[in-house]
């Protein structure tokens, strides 16, 4: 069986992370301005957004990339699993925020991601994505490299996310914003979804 895309160390997520600095600049930014004190964040590579926060959780399929961060942040909880696939019963009602960034376009499809991360019932689900601005419509693509399971690179039209959201009960309490990246590729949007009850 070939092993996950993913399973890469700190060589490959720390670029990644200066890359989209101004989106993680965004995400401490709500942290403040809402108060969060609790963080559960999916795909959470490095956790690097634990040091924004007094109580953080990080789920990961990758173990390697989940060691490093171990060691970083000692005060944070790691967890290796499979967001999708994992029991989450018992995070139901701990978290202020459920935050996935460069998450969705890797899963089959993002609605089953936000309805589970909804289910836990933050007070702010926050998500990054590529946007599709080639086509009116989602583009869902299968990547096959040497050596690697397949995975999926996914793009999604704005708003194709906010109908699905609308029919999640989510609708009209939704903040966008757009951050710059590299010429010739999609734009990263970044999505805060304020719960029906907050």
């Amino acid at each position: 069986m070939k092993p996950p895309f993913w399973n890469h160390g700190a060589a490959f997520y720390q670029p990644m992370i200066l890359r989209h600095a101004a989106m993680w600049g965004r995400v401490a930014g709500l942290i403040a301005k809402r108060r969060v004190s609790s963080v559960f964040e999916v795909g959470c590579g490095l956790g690097h957004i634990a040091a924004n926060v007094p109580r953080y959780c990080g789920v990961d399929l990758n173990p390697n990339v989940i060691a490093l961060a171990q060691q970083r942040h000692t005060d944070a909880e790691f967890l290796v699993d499979d967001w999708l696939t994992m029991d989450t019963a018992a995070l139901v009602g701990r978290f202020d925020m459920v935050l996935a960034c460069g998450v969705i376009e890797h899963c089959a499809h993002w609605r089953p991601f936000a309805e589970k991360a909804l289910a836990l019932r933050p007070r702010l689900l926050v998500i990054s994505f590529f946007l599709s601005g080639r086509a009116a419509r989602q583009h869902i693509r299968v990547v096959e490299k040497p050596g690697c399971a397949p995975y999926y690179e996914n793009r999604y039209p704005k708003a194709d996310i906010v109908e699905g959201l609308a029919e999640l009960g989510q609708s009209g309490r939704d903040e966008w914003q757009t951050f710059p990246h590299a010429v010739g590729e999609d734009a990263l949007l970044t999505l805060t979804v304020r719960r029906n009850h907050e």
